[in-house]
């Protein structure tokens, strides 16, 4: 797999996953997201673990979300991610949950 094609990553919401009031705490999207982009690196063969053991670090600079609706309790969701522009030193990653 190449990581500019589409990875398609599938989970579901755990319990731990959720705020108070019953849905996903805003914050845990970023948790499927990376879980998702990890994901998609490996099976393009691109090892978060050896990328770190050969000094090599991705750090999340910029993220722009848009939430349309909340996500509740053992609620199964696709994430999609495609790299879209890869530079001399950094990534630029497309992701959405579905």
């Amino acid at each position: 797999m190449i990581f500019c094609e589409t990875h398609v990553f599938h989970t579901q919401v755990e319990f731990d996953d959720l705020d108070a009031g019953g849905v996903v705490h805003h914050p845990k999207y970023l948790h499927f997201l990376e879980r998702a982009r990890t994901r998609a690196m490996n099976d393009a063969g691109c090892s978060y673990a050896d990328s770190m053991k050969a000094g090599v670090a991705f750090v999340i600079a910029e993220v722009r979300a848009k939430y349309l609706r909340p996500l509740r309790y053992e609620e199964k969701i696709t994430v999609l991610t495609r790299c879209v522009a890869i530079r001399r030193s950094s990534l630029k990653v497309f992701q959405a949950i579905v």
